[in-house]
């Protein structure tokens, strides 16, 4: 598809068309034009982050703590149960927080005889 267009310019076009070749419901031109301002209207994004950023940051923050205390590598089984289950509830959960200390280079993954294991970086 070389000539690739949004759905604003395309229904911009057939407004256009139809206007032009006397097409008079005024009912369906008013839908489609309110169909492209609302189209054309910018998604608004929150700066603030949400719940469940701020208690995943706030997680975290002290699974960080957790693996600076440990003296050699540990896998995500092990973060939920040193940690317990009230912050960490499940070896998944503890795979994407433990890859949050990674992206933000507070961790590092290494991965022996197939399993992961994790460190803190100090």
């Amino acid at each position: 598809m070389a000539n690739s267009i949004t759905n604003v310019q395309a229904l911009t076009a057939l407004v256009e068309f139809a206007q032009a070749n006397g097409y008079a419901d005024a009912d369906v031109l008013a839908k489609v034009r309110k169909h492209i301002s609302v189209l054309s209207k910018p998604k608004s994004k929150s700066d603030a982050p949400s719940k469940t950023q701020v208690m995943n940051q706030s997680l975290s923050d002290r699974l960080y703590e957790f693996l600076a205390g440990c003296e050699s590598p540990v896998t995500a089984g092990q973060v939920v149960d040193g940690m317990g289950s009230a912050f960490v509830t499940t070896p998944q959960k503890a795979t994407i927080l433990l890859g949050m200390l990674v992206s933000q280079g507070r961790a590092e993954r290494t991965v022996t005889k197939g399993r992961a294991l994790w460190t803190a970086v100090r």
